[in-house]
């Protein structure tokens, strides 16, 4: 029997360029919630994103993964925040810094925001390439501030974020060799999350599975993309959108409707209403 739902955002519930889930997805997660079966998000985003994209409603949270794995929230409660550290975010500018158009991007938290995880999202990038790095995040519902250099504080999100035309290819494959470790799984197009080794989804789930009384085959994972692959990994029950990555949907349990037609909210209204094959 399925107790809990995990999903992506991006790619998953939402369309990359918007920044709201559709009505849709959100009434099937009420009607979840109201079927005893609970929702959380498990994404590579922040609280803060996360809430904006869930309609800003706190209670769509109170059960989620959060920044890969890092940051755990139970019964409307933190119970593990793991930053990233400072020095970690400077090494990776400093490789990222021999590739043109290859810039990091990263979140640091505002501790007077609800629940202490509200953040701002910062960027190093000279003057020429802040207006289009300022387009292609905003898109990705980013609002920056630049910087000239990496500044302190408690990360909870980073990422690298190539422009077009940019040595993608080449700074992720060097990042590699020079700090092996840390991963960096693409979500979505021109951005590659900063993670360190061991700390996915699956990492986070380990820690909210016994927080909430429940076992792997009583959860359900939905996603779409490189950051989903440990949590299908992870659990019998899992399904990926059908516009999702070839490694995502041959790994996952079952391939469901796309995003754009509201797949996951089609799935969690049978789910919701005792309909769903196991």
């Amino acid at each position: 029997m399925i107790r809990l739902v995990l999903s992506d955002i991006d790619g998953t519930l939402v369309t990359p360029g918007r920044r709201r889930t559709s009505e849709r997805t959100i009434a099937a997660i009420r009607q979840l919630k109201f079927a005893g079966i609970e929702f959380g998000p498990a994404t590579g985003r922040p609280y803060r994103d996360a809430l904006a994209f869930l309609g800003d409603d706190p209670a769509m949270l109170d059960c989620a993964i959060l920044n890969n794995g890092r940051t755990i929230i139970s019964a409307g409660r933190i119970i593990h925040d793991e930053p990233i550290s400072h020095d970690d975010l400077v090494a990776v500018r400093e490789v990222i810094g021999a590739y043109d158009g290859v810039y990091i991007c990263y979140s640091i938290t505002d501790p007077e925001s609800e629940k202490g995880l509200g953040c701002n999202w910062h960027a190093c990038a000279p003057a020429e390439d802040r207006p289009t790095l300022s387009r292609i995040l905003g898109e990705l519902g980013l609002d920056l501030t630049f910087d000239d250099e990496v500044v302190e504080g408690h990360c909870q999100c980073a990422g690298v974020v190539c422009l077009p035309g940019s040595q993608e290819d080449v700074a992720v494959y060097r990042l590699g060799e020079v700090l092996p470790h840390i991963e960096l799984p693409s979500p979505v197009a021109c951005w590659h999350d900063i993670v360190p080794n061991g700390r996915n989804k699956a990492y986070g789930l380990g820690i909210l599975l016994p927080s909430l009384g429940l076992s792997a085959d009583e959860v359900l994972c939905i996603g779409d993309s490189a950051n989903d692959l440990a949590l299908f990994a992870a659990i019998p029950n899992s399904a990926c959108v059908a516009d999702g990555s070839r490694r995502a949907r041959a790994a996952a349990s079952r391939v469901i409707g796309g995003c754009d037609d509201d797949g996951p909210a089609e799935l969690m209204e049978r789910l919701a209403c005792g309909d769903f094959p196991l």
